[in-house]
């Protein structure tokens, strides 16, 4: 009986830690990296970037065929109204004309041995759309990145007024038990306890809408992230990011890679003037052969080479220079437009930032004060010389500067991620 009742009190721990090992899961601090990293990850379009490799390499496989022998096969059967005749009689000969049906199958040949650079400029074609593919991308995934930045922050403030809600309702609740105790000695009535009874239901109410908000917000954020986020987890409040000028957004990356697709197009549209060689040949068997007087089946063949050039080409290349060129040019003004207008919201993010540094300052000071009154209120409520209604007031007062600094605060590390998203950086 010893032996069991030991053996159960070994296997108590091993039936316990997963629970425990999951709550200490659940109470580990999510931090917005974390978050970032997740939500680009479990994000469906991530999955496109693989795609957008794979359709790259094969397209560069496929090009890469250009260079390898290419073979046609044919068959053939006609029969014709007239045929090659020689108009000469003779003694000596008879030269007889072939037969109306004539059949031939033939296997053709070529091999490229120059093509003016046309296949290595589509390669780069190739290469270039894949980039601009990417960066589009990555504009996407861009505007996830501050998706998730806006719902982490928002929780943080949720956080931080629940925490304060939970200040005032203790200093509610100590005051509740004090004004209990001056009624009791007939120094107080039935309304001051009713006053505070109703604040302490108001900020419950509060404190339920709340914690709403923060459980649809988390919600949002776990659904981006693919993290088990629940009403349990705590959200690390992240370090103020360093402030650099030099913008470095994918917008700038995909006008740049676009410049570099259409240097490409241009490319590609010169080699078109450039003489191409290959190397030919033809095997066949048919009737007749390559003698075309001989009128029976016989096995043929023939082989040589061929350059060509197409001056026609020459028709629509200044055109189409004009094209690209017109297209480089507007590419230029839109990135000259997009950083105007990314510098101008960096420097309405230095001005919330400045603003929030100032109110945060008016904040403190203004806490301070706030937190004295309430607190000589809070004593004279005690004491019996205050209405419970002019506490209140004065709880109210200070509810408000407390609630005020979280949002500044907040207002001030959303303005350091704004002005980080705005760069780039």
């Amino acid at each position: 009986m010893r032996i069991i009742y030991l053996l159960i009190l070994a296997l108590i721990p091993s039936l316990f830690m997963p629970l425990l090992a999951q709550n200490q899961e659940n109470q580990k601090p999510i931090t917005l990296t974390n978050c970032l990293e997740a939500a680009r990850q479990n994000y469906p379009a991530t999955r496109q970037k693989l795609l957008i490799q794979q359709n790259r390499q094969d397209q560069l496989n496929s090009l890469s065929r250009n260079y390898l022998p290419q073979v046609n096969l044919n068959a053939q059967a006609t029969y014709q109204s007239a045929v090659t005749s020689v108009p000469i009689s003779s003694n000596l000969f008879k030269i007889i004309p072939p037969d109306k049906d004539q059949y031939k199958v033939t296997a053709d040949f070529s091999q490229i041995l120059f093509d003016g650079g046309i296949t290595e400029a589509q390669k780069s074609m190739a290469s270039a759309q894949a980039l601009v593919d990417e960066s589009k991308l990555e504009q996407e995934l861009y505007r996830l990145k501050e998706k998730v930045t806006q719902l982490y922050l928002g929780i943080l403030l949720l956080d931080k007024q629940l925490e304060q809600l939970t200040l005032l309702e203790k200093d509610l609740q100590e005051n509740y038990r004090k004004v209990t105790a001056l009624k009791a000695n007939g120094l107080s009535n039935e309304n001051n306890l009713d006053l505070i009874r109703a604040e302490q239901l108001r900020l419950e109410q509060k404190r339920l809408e709340l914690k709403s908000s923060r459980t649809a917000t988390l919600q949002g954020l776990s659904l981006l992230s693919g993290l088990n986020l629940d009403e349990k987890s705590k959200l690390q409040v992240p370090e103020k990011p360093i402030l650099k000028d030099e913008i470095i957004r994918p917008e700038l990356q995909t006008i740049r890679n676009q410049q570099a697709l259409l240097g490409t197009q241009l490319s590609l549209t010169q080699r078109k003037l450039v003489p191409k060689a290959l190397l030919f040949g033809q095997a066949g068997y048919g009737k007749p052969g390559l003698n075309m007087l001989k009128n029976e089946f016989e096995w043929f063949y023939l082989a040589g080479g061929r350059i060509t050039w197409n001056p026609s080409t020459l028709y629509t290349l200044g055109k189409e220079k004009q094209i690209i060129k017109r297209n480089s040019d507007a590419l230029k003004l839109q990135e000259e437009s997009f950083v105007l207008q990314t510098r101008v919201g960096l420097q309405q993010a230095k001005s919330e930032i400045e603003k929030a540094e100032n109110l945060i300052l008016v904040d403190e000071e203004l806490l301070k004060l706030r937190k004295r009154i309430r607190q000589n209120a809070s004593v004279r409520l005690a004491e019996g010389i205050l209405s419970a209604s002019d506490y209140i007031h004065e709880l109210l007062q200070e509810e408000q500067v407390l609630m005020n600094k979280s949002l500044h605060e907040i207002q001030l590390l959303s303005g350091y991620f704004n002005y980080q998203l705005n760069s780039g950086n």
